[in-house]
């Protein structure tokens, strides 16, 4: 991909298959869900009419969400979010950074169920 823009048309073909195929791989992980944004920023300082300097700057990032509900558990819920820059200009390093982004966000779902169970049974409750 030679445009940081591009990236947005590749994830619209792989993300929901990516999303999908984590889900059906990874016990207890019940939703998956992606937000990508992708920035271009231009700008540019004159000083008496003349130009003084100018900046070009492009950059991505994405954040994640992942349920956890395991069978007969507390659920729980993950966020993770990266900014991933340039790497989003290639397919295979953006998709690796995806995959350990839900894997990040699926470790904090089910950190968030085990200290939600430890609570509730600390105070008595039933689920």
């Amino acid at each position: 991909m030679a445009d940081i823009f591009a990236a947005i048309d590749f994830l619209k073909e792989v993300a929901e298959p990516t999303l999908r195929r984590f889900l059906r791989t990874h016990r207890g992980a019940s939703y998956a869900e992606m937000r990508f944004e992708s920035m271009f920023s231009r700008t540019a300082a004159a000083n008496d009419g003349e130009p003084r300097d100018s900046n070009e700057s492009e950059a991505a990032a994405f954040g994640l969400t992942i349920h956890y509900s395991p069978a007969g558990g507390v659920s729980g819920h993950g966020q993770s979010g990266l900014e991933i820059g340039r790497l989003a200009l290639t397919h295979n390093k953006l998709l690796a950074a995806l995959n350990g982004g839900l894997n990040d966000a699926l470790d904090r779902a089910k950190a968030n169920a085990r200290e939600k169970a430890r609570v509730m049974k600390s105070l008595g409750a039933n689920r």
